[in-house]
C-alpha cells in the first residue's frame, strides 16, 4: 500500500521549540505529523555498516527480533554502538543540530510470520512540551510490508496528543492495540534514507515474511538542552519523577533493571494522568486519529 500525504500545516503548537533540522520545510513536517524522512547515508557509509554488522553477526543464527542495545555483554553493546557512531554520526550532524545523540544499535528482524513488534508508544523521556526526543531509524536495506517495514499513525505524537508513557506505565491502548492498527500506515523506507520520529508517536513494525533478516540501524536523541527524565508508578495514582544520566536505556549491568526502580536522582512525586473519558472503542479512536 503507497503512503501519500496533503501536508497542510495547522499549529497546535503553545511553545516554540528549538529546532532540529536544518531544512525548515522538513521541521515543519516533524512538526505537524511527528515523523520525517531524509535522505542520510550514501553507498559507503551503508557498506560500512554491513561490514560491522557481519563482523558480530554474520555466523550466527537468530530466531528473535534482536536489538543490540540489549545485548547482555556491555563491552559488546558500547563496542557495536561506537563502530556504528563512527559511521553515521557525520551525516546526522550535517541535517540536525541542538540535539544529543544516544547510544546507537543494530535492530535485526529474522524471518518468520512471529516477527512482529507490537503497536507502542516509547517511553517520556524528556519535558516534551519544551524539548524533542525521538528515533533516528535506518534501514540497510528497502523495506516494504513484507520485510518488516515501520507503521506509524500521523500526528500521534505528544504536541497532538497529550500522553505520558513510562516503563510502569502503560499507553491509553494497552491490551487494544488492533483497534488502532488499521489507522497506522507504512513507511517503507529504502536504503539509505532515515526516518525519524518522535518517541511519543503510535508505531510498530510488521512481520518480516521475506527470505532475509531485516537489518536497521537506529540512534535515539533529544533536544541539546533537555534534562533526561524517566518515571517509576508507585500505586494507581501516582508515580516519581527522576532525573537521568545520559544514554541511561544503554547504560545498564542487567536489562531486568530497567523494571526496577531507576537509579537516577528522585525529583517529586506526580499524579498519574487519567483518562477516564476512554470508555469505548469510539473513545480510543477519536482520541489518537486526527
Amino acid at each position: 500500500m503507497a503512503y501519500t500525504i496533503k501536508i497542510t500545516y495547522t499549529f497546535i503548537l503553545t511553545t516554540m521549540i528549538e529546532p532540529i533540522f536544518t531544512c525548515n520545510e522538513t521541521q515543519k513536517h516533524f512538526d505537524t505529523f511527528g515523523f520525517a524522512k531524509i535522505n542520510l547515508l550514501n553507498d559507503e557509509q551503508i557498506e560500512s555498516l554491513l561490514n560491522t554488522y557481519n563482523k558480530y553477526f554474520l555466523n550466527k543464527e537468530l530466531k528473535h527480533f534482536t536489538s543490540t542495545n540489549f545485548i547482555p555483554q556491555k563491552t559488546e553493546r558500547f563496542s557495536i554502538s561506537n563502530e556504528i557512531l563512527a559511521t553515521i554520526a557525520p551525516s546526522i550532524n550535517d541535517n540536525l543540530s541542538n540535539i544529543k545523540l544516544w547510544n546507537a544499535a543494530f535492530l535485526i528482524k529474522p524471518v518468520g510470520n512471529d516477527t512482529e513488534f507490537k503497536l507502542h508508544q516509547d517511553w517520556t523521556f524528556v519535558d516534551e512540551e519544551n524539548f524533542y526526543s525521538g528515533n533516528i531509524w535506518m534501514p540497510l536495506h528497502d523495506t516494504n510490508e513484507k520485510n518488516g517495514t515501520l507503521y506509524l499513525i500521523p500526528k500521534s505524537h505528544y504536541k497532538q496528543i497529550n500522553t505520558f508513557r513510562a516503563q510502569t506505565i502503560h499507553e491509553l491502548f494497552f491490551e487494544k492495540e488492533e483497534i488502532l492498527k488499521p489507522y497506522c500506515v507504512p513507511l517503507n523506507i529504502k536504503k539509505g534514507e532515515a526516518l525519524i520520529f518522535q518517541h511519543s508517536i503510535i508505531h510498530y513494525s510488521s512481520a518480516n515474511r521475506s527470505n532475509s533478516n531485516r537489518i536497521a540501524v537506529v540512534c535515539g536523541f533529544n533536544s541539546s538542552k533537555a534534562t533526561l527524565k524517566t518515571y517509576f508508578r508507585i500505586n494507581e495514582t501516582e508515580a516519581e519523577e527522576y532525573i537521568m544520566p545520559d544514554n541511561f536505556v544503554f547504560d545498564f549491568e542487567d536489562g531486568q533493571s530497567l523494571n526496577n526502580k531507576p537509579n537516577g536522582t528522585f525529583i517529586k512525586k506526580i499524579t498519574i494522568p487519567h483518562q477516564t473519558y476512554i470508555n469505548s472503542q469510539e473513545d480510543l479512536i477519536s482520541h489518537f486519529i486526527k
